[in-house]
């Protein structure tokens, strides 16, 4: 089963649970500490929001709601199907639990909450926050 989760709380598992999942990176950006920490993870940039999107947002320049419609514009433009597909073969050939990671805390607006949410509602997945859900 999917997870969803940030940066921050990933990196403060224990070692033991860390293996349980393979983190997937999905922000426009990525943190230079995360990299150097962690062991292994995958960068997964087509479900990231758009850079341009992102700034506007954090400056104000673009509502959350233009934000959530023009990041489910983006994800109608995705063959979902086929990443979901390739994420849960992923799974299955490692052993491990896809946790798909962007910056934003469980409780802050974020593009990840838009996917899960998107997910779940046409996809039919059961896809939870890491220790929220």
């Amino acid at each position: 089963m999917m997870k969803t989760s940030y940066y921050a709380r990933f990196s403060r598992l224990s070692k033991e649970e860390k293996n349980r999942y393979m983190p997937i990176l999905i922000s426009s950006s990525l943190p230079k500490w995360f990299l150097d920490r962690e062991e292994y993870y995958m960068e997964y940039k087509p479900l990231a929001p758009s850079s341009d999107n992102v700034f506007k947002l954090k400056n104000n320049n673009m509502s959350q709601e233009d934000f959530i419609n023009a990041y489910i514009d983006k994800l109608k433009g995705l063959d979902l199907e086929r990443i979901l597909d390739d994420l849960y073969d992923f799974e299955g050939f490692t052993d491990t639990e896809i946790v798909l990671l962007c910056y934003e805390k469980s409780t802050d607006f974020c593009h990840r909450h838009i996917l899960r949410e998107y997910l779940n509602e046409n996809f039919n997945t059961n896809i939870t926050e890491l220790g929220v859900d």
